[in-house]
């Protein structure tokens, strides 16, 4: 019996605080979590919420992991808080961070999962496009499960206003 294909999981990460450093730091810690397939291009952001920080670096990585999502979360948690982030110490939920580690797709299912619970897909795919597009460069052709677009038409419409690609910085 052949064993099911497992799901592909897009990942975000994002920091504004040493970024080059943690974006590689956690990519390389995702690594041990399972095979990582693509990784998009850095983005610089412009942060939103709270001005008085510096612009966010992001990347979005697309990979494959036996863990659970539930599992997975924890590790993406304990990824955050090894580079030295503390949820707790926030200035605001949009404050400035080592790492930001959000699960975005998990296969092209919706649901909710955890104590929390969360949520999968990310809603932000649909509502940023520094979400969006650094997604849209690896999975194209992925869908949105809440509206059934495409990832690309999604980054397309939300434009890349106020975000540019960083080519100076690499993080593989």
């Amino acid at each position: 019996m052949m064993a099911a294909p497992r799901p592909r999981v897009y990942v975000a990460l994002g920091g504004n605080i040493d970024p080059q450093r943690w974006l590689q730091y956690g990519l390389d810690r995702l690594r041990e979590a399972g095979e990582v397939l693509a990784v998009s291009s850095v983005y610089e952001t412009p942060p939103f919420g709270y001005l008085d920080q510096p612009n966010f670096l992001d990347v979005t990585i697309g990979m494959h992991t036996d863990l659970s999502p539930t599992a997975f979360k924890q590790l993406l948690y304990q990824i955050e808080g090894e580079t030295g982030r503390v949820r707790a110490n926030q200035k605001t939920k949009w404050g400035p961070l080592e790492l930001d580690l959000d699960i975005l797709l998990w296969g092209e299912t919706a649901f909710t999962f955890g104590d929390k619970p969360w949520r999968v897909p990310n809603e932000g795919i649909a509502q940023y496009a520094a979400v969006a597009v650094p997604l849209a460069e690896i999975a194209p052709e992925a869908v949105y499960p809440l509206t059934g677009e495409r990832i690309a038409d999604i980054a397309a419409r939300l434009g890349r206003d106020g975000f540019s690609l960083r080519p100076d910085v690499v993080v593989r």
